[in-house]
């Protein structure tokens, strides 16, 4: 079942219950970030287990420490002041050489090999049923990898929000999102679709 599909092609950034700067760039059809603490961007699909969300990524400005992340995040709420209880699949400031997996946008949970830089478009993926979250990356115009480079367990959620998440507490980690596909297992198909 296809919930919404929105590739950017006007200003729909209005749509989504954000916390920190993110702006609609007509130029490049994408929603960027700029800055903001523990910021998201996310819209209610209304489900929350057997769900998969895939973004493009194009880091512009490199994360400057530890706690910068950029990257898609499901089974969110749309609370602001901080955690907002999603899962979120992120490339993370000071290490090029893994993606991680963040748990509410404060605790890191693990993280798997993949080297990555900025000025470069990169696919991020992760799939959240029950206590099971999976992650993977790649190049753009590469291959999607077969398997998983984080498998791990989690506490289950029933939060429906999904979209994006970021944080740059002391830098200046900036980055355009796009292209984001959600999808349901076993329950229809939702489409973000950001181009």
């Amino acid at each position: 079942m296809l919930l919404l599909t929105d590739n950017f092609s006007t200003d729909t950034s209005s749509n989504y219950t954000t916390s920190g700067t993110w702006a609609y760039d007509g130029g490049n059809k994408t929603l960027n970030y700029s800055t903001g603490q523990q910021a998201f961007a996310v819209q209610n699909v209304n489900v929350s287990d057997k769900i998969t969300a895939v973004c493009s990524v194009y880091i512009t400005d490199a994360p400057d420490g530890l706690n910068d992340y950029i990257g898609v995040q499901v089974t969110a709420n749309a609370s602001a002041g901080g955690s907002n209880n999603g899962y979120c699949a992120v490339f993370r400031g000071g290490d090029t050489s893994n993606i991680w997996l963040l748990d509410s946008n404060v605790d890191w949970i693990a993280s798997g090999a993949f080297s990555w830089s900025i000025n470069t478009k990169y696919w991020l993926k992760i799939y959240r049923n029950g206590t099971s979250v999976k992650i993977k990356a790649w190049v753009d115009g590469g291959s999607e990898p077969a398997s998983w480079t984080i498998d791990t367990t989690v506490t289950p959620r029933s939060n429906t929000y999904v979209g994006f998440a970021a944080s740059n507490p002391g830098g200046t980690n900036t980055g355009r999102l796009d292209d984001l596909t959600v999808t349901q297992d076993d329950a229809g198909i939702f489409l973000l679709n950001f181009v």
